[in-house]
């Protein structure tokens, strides 16, 4: 559970160093979190039909809206996901109101496996 100045921090951190953090985080917990809608279950996006991910609940949580609902996802499920979707699919890595990392589904899949990979 992170603490307010936690929390804090990494909401001014630079979305690259959101990425790093969201790709230690994940590999090390083994797990993911993203949003579901409550009405369809499908996968929460914003505007632009990016996919949102974090690394911690409390982000999720923070960042949903009230017909959201945050969902853990296990790493390895989560990389058999990405493996099925399209070349064209894109993620927003760890956004905040002001701004997130973009990555395409193939670069996540890699940079999360490269993680993986070195804590093996």
């Amino acid at each position: 559970m992170l603490n307010e100045k936690a929390i804090n921090g990494l909401l001014k951190a630079s979305p690259e160093k959101r990425y790093r953090n969201f790709l230690n985080t994940v590999t090390d917990l083994e797990e993911v979190f993203a949003g579901l809608t409550i009405d369809k279950k499908v996968f929460v996006t914003n505007d632009e039909g990016l996919i949102l991910l974090w690394p911690y609940k409390e982000f999720c949580e923070l960042m949903l809206s009230s017909n959201q609902i945050p969902k853990a996802i296990e790493i390895h499920d989560f990389l058999e996901y990405c493996r099925s979707l399209e070349d064209s699919v894109m993620f927003s890595i760890f956004p905040t109101n002001e701004n997130s990392y973009i990555v395409s589904a193939k670069q996540l899949i890699l940079d999360i496996q490269e993680h993986l990979d070195e804590l093996e």
